[in-house]
């Protein structure tokens, strides 16, 4: 009985530990493939920060996808120039939400026109 205490014990400790990589795997795949599905409704052309065009494939360097997650809510797409804009948008989410939202709707209504981006004076070059 020991042994088999002992055998099921150590079988669980080692299905644990193998199967935690593809647990984490699986998880960044399905982030992944939501990013992608959200960006093909994402409704910017500019940063959400600083304004500045995210840039396309090919070019030097690329938009940052960030997944905003609130409590409760679904995660939402919000794409950036630059790691600086990211840490711009965390000290005030709930502005650029809003202006994000606004971007949505003007989007839906077939108006095109999204608010602009507030100046950022300073922001480096991309």
């Amino acid at each position: 009985m020991k042994n088999t205490i002992t055998w099921l014990a150590s079988s669980l400790a080692v299905l644990a530990l193998t199967t935690a990589p593809l647990m984490a795997q699986s998880a960044e795949a399905k982030k992944a493939e939501l990013i992608t599905k959200l960006k093909k409704v994402y409704p910017l052309e500019t940063c959400l920060v600083c304004g500045d065009k995210l840039v396309t494939a090919g070019a030097m360097s690329q938009p940052v996808d960030y997944l905003y997650e609130e409590q409760g809510k679904n995660p939402r797409l919000v794409r950036f120039s630059c790691q600086d804009c990211i840490n711009t948008f965390q000290k005030t989410p709930a502005k650029y939400l809003k202006m994000l939202d606004e971007a949505a709707a003007k989007t839906n209504s077939g108006d095109g026109a999204a608010p602009a981006a507030p100046n950022h004076e300073g922001h480096h070059l991309h």
